[in-house]
């Protein structure tokens, strides 16, 4: 089974094509690990007692993380797919180019795509979601956990400088 894969020309901006290209797999990794974090969180514990353990409550962060970075990953794919002229229009202005005379639906879908750097807040969420699970395997074998904890902050400074380096590239 071929995997979809957005349309785009040889002439979209840089970003969007980065932009077309990330969403559908952070929308696959965020579908899956926010269905296996609630299936932990909720599956094996039951019902909510007046004490939660450490585990439960980073669980239940990472799942929020995964949940909140699969919202804004749909609601960019909807944006790129409805108001692909518009978005597309701006990329190639820059981020500095200003929201034109659109409409104001128009103008919201570009300043979320455009203006805000939707990508990174999808992946930092992501990864945030990924180092709250590392501090629930860290209550389980403490080396793993860390060493997971450790390797997903560095990703997510990585991300952070990587951004900031092709911003001012």
């Amino acid at each position: 089974m071929q995997a979809m894969e957005p349309v785009v020309a040889s002439n979209d901006p840089p970003g969007y094509v980065w932009l077309t290209k990330l969403l559908p797999t952070t929308i696959m990794i965020n579908t899956f690990a926010n269905f296996f974090t609630l299936l932990i969180s909720v599956g094996a514990y039951g019902p909510a007692g007046h004490f939660w353990s450490s585990f439960e409550v980073f669980i239940t962060l990472a799942w929020l993380f995964f949940l909140i970075a699969l919202t804004l990953g749909i609601v960019a794919s909807m944006i790129l797919t409805y108001q692909r002229h518009y978005v597309i229009d701006a990329f190639r202005r820059g981020r500095n180019g200003g929201l034109g005379s659109k409409s104001w639906i128009e103008r919201c879908a570009v300043a979320l795509v455009v203006k805000v750097p939707l990508g990174l807040v999808i992946v930092v969420f992501m990864l945030l979601g990924f180092l709250f699970c590392s501090l629930c395997v860290s209550s389980h074998c403490l080396a793993v956990g860390w060493i997971g904890f450790v390797w997903a902050l560095l990703m997510m400074v990585l991300a952070i400088v990587a951004w900031v380096w092709m911003e001012h590239a």
